[in-house]
């Protein structure tokens, strides 16, 4: 008994269409593992934001209950005074605080989260700016925020940080690539500002100089 013949032919993939069903795995792998990172930045975003903003509140709290003036100014706010120490001025504001862990950025890798503020906290601890001249009249002025500057396109060091509406100042690509969170006096909050943005509220602080001090 002779075997039927099938007029359908087997079709195995050539060597050139299993690559390309292997170049377009990888395609789209790659494009889902960045959507994934973008992703997850945007969420460390906005999980700073919400940190900023509570340390912009209780900021707020505290200068309600000290005839308005907020920390920097009852410690002095001048170069030489206990101000230009970023986590002495927070330890000031531990009661309001309840945690130093909203001093921390989540997106922070080069520092570490404090449980309290007697156990060896320190600037360390510390992810956000402090507001020297920082006043209620003032309600545009840098209260707190996101210390990864670059002025004249160097990283800003740990200190005072004086600019004013014509000086380069910038982001750096740490921790929120290239954008950041700011507090502003009157208890504002604006995540992820750009460059341009940046510049703009530089601008509109009223401020001849701005001055700030980094951890």
């Amino acid at each position: 008994m002779n075997p039927r013949r099938s007029n359908q032919r087997n079709h195995a993939l050539t060597r050139v269409e299993v690559l390309v069903v292997i170049i377009t795995l990888g395609l789209l792998a790659i494009l889902v593992v960045y959507s994934m990172a973008g992703a997850y930045r945007k969420f460390l975003v906005v999980e700073c934001g919400s940190n900023v903003r509570q340390v912009a509140l209780d900021y707020r709290v505290w200068a309600d209950e000290h005839g308005g003036k907020f920390s920097m100014a009852m410690l002095g706010g001048s170069p030489d005074s206990m101000g230009l120490v970023v986590w002495t001025n927070y330890t000031t504001l531990s009661n309001e605080f309840g945690t130093p862990k909203i001093l921390h950025c989540p997106a922070d890798q080069n520092r570490s989260i404090a449980t309290d503020f007697s156990t060896g906290f320190g600037a360390r601890n510390v992810s956000y700016f402090t507001g020297l001249i920082a006043d209620t009249n003032s309600p545009n002025a840098f209260l707190c925020g996101d210390d990864t500057f670059e002025k004249d396109k160097k990283t800003v060091n740990p200190g005072l940080l004086e600019f004013t509406a014509n000086t380069s100042l910038h982001w750096s690509s740490a921790r929120h690539h290239y954008t950041g969170n700011i507090a502003l006096a009157d208890g504002s909050v604006w995540e992820g500002v750009n460059h341009s943005n940046l510049l703009k509220l530089v601008s509109q602080t009223g401020l001849a100089t701005n001055r700030l001090v980094v951890p």
